[in-house]
């Protein structure tokens, strides 16, 4: 099935079984489109459903098996001078046994909507669940048993991830990260509860940024097996963002609980044994040795001061003479500012709400 044009929607396929197609099973192609595909069973060359949209697009994928395909759900937007919309809803489906990944989205201006609900994705060659947009906002992955994937089995990459859960979810036998949030700009308001995510080749959960980390859960979890640390929260500027990490297993991992530039860290109420996995070749951590159980640090590479109030001078806080000749210190309009510095790249000022 394949449509193509400016404007493609109210498009529903249901109860369809496609085998031995040279291309997609579905396709759609379209500045703006909406797709509805329900209870199908699609075994193809290409990709089970392939949607290409410039703009907005809004898929909703329902009971659906895609096996031995190239890859499960492909959705690809292409806009880049202005923000758009990704609306994806995936329930009940299984992804199972494809060269590439379960599902992949992938954009560089959309702010993606996400419910990712009680799906299978197994044995894919790459990731499980690959989601990269521009902005992740408002959802949850919950609920889906994601197992013996060839990368990671959950991985959220974006330059913003906000008001989003992951919950519930049973993460297997990833040969890379388990549940992997990789995000250019920030981490804000995630919600990481009650998984399991055991036996990954590197780190069970992975929350990195490029610069903040800000309220933060990680709780209720199972993080047991792995082959780096159970958790690794790490920003290579130090910032007084918060994380909290509470009430999780943590065992059997090649370290136990590893925090970088987060300065307002809660560590309470785990259990953290056992994290010297001798089964595997441990993934590397600067500075820290296998079978530490829990390391916290600041960032090597910066800080986030706020320069609301300070008594002190900005200045006198910056110890380092050569990054202060680097930077000519403005003051903004009334204040309510923060000064971004970097030893690894460009240092400025923003208002403090940004």
């Amino acid at each position: 099935v394949f449509a193509a044009a400016d404007t493609v929607t109210g498009v529903r396929i249901a109860g369809t079984r496609m085998a031995d197609v040279g291309g997609d099973g579905i396709a759609v192609r379209a500045d703006q489109s909406e797709l509805h595909v329900r209870d199908t069973d699609l075994t193809v060359t290409d990709a089970g459903v392939e949607v290409a949209a410039r703009t907005q697009t809004s898929v909703r994928a329902i009971g659906n098996r895609i096996t031995q395909s190239t890859s499960g759900i492909r959705i690809r937007q292409s806009e880049r001078r202005e923000r758009v919309s990704t609306h994806v809803t995936l329930r009940s489906n299984t992804f199972a046994d494809n060269a590439r990944s379960g599902v992949d989205v992938r954009s560089t201006t959309s702010q993606g909507e996400l419910r990712i609900v009680n799906n299978t994705a197994r044995g894919n060659g790459q990731d499980g669940l690959h989601l990269g947009t521009w902005a992740v906002r408002t959802g949850r992955i919950a609920g889906n048993d994601v197992r013996g994937n060839g990368d990671d089995g959950i991985a959220i990459e974006s330059s913003v991830v906000s008001d989003f859960v992951v919950s519930d979810n049973d993460v297997v036998a990833s040969d890379a990260a388990g549940i992997a949030v990789r995000t250019r700009g920030g981490a804000h308001n995630l919600s990481i509860v009650e998984n399991t995510v055991a036996d990954s080749g590197g780190h069970g959960v992975v929350v990195t940024t490029d610069l903040l980390v800000n309220a933060v859960e990680v709780a209720d979890n199972r993080l047991a097996n792995n082959g780096g640390a159970g958790l690794l929260a790490s920003s290579p500027v130090t910032h007084n963002g918060t994380l909290d990490v509470t009430e999780n297993v943590v065992a059997a991992n090649a370290y136990g609980i590893v925090t970088r530039g987060v300065i307002d860290v809660t560590v309470q109420r785990n259990d953290i044994v056992f994290n010297t996995n001798a089964h595997v070749d441990p993934v590397a951590i600067d500075d820290v040795a296998p079978g530490t159980g829990v390391y916290v640090a600041e960032g090597d590479r910066g800080a986030i001061l706020d320069d609301n109030g300070s008594v002190a001078q900005l200045e006198d806080r910056v110890a380092d003479s050569t990054l202060r000749r680097q930077i000519t210190f403005a003051r903004l309009w009334g204040g309510d500012a923060v000064v971004v510095l970097r030893t690894d790249g460009v240092s400025h000022t923003r208002a403090a709400e940004s």
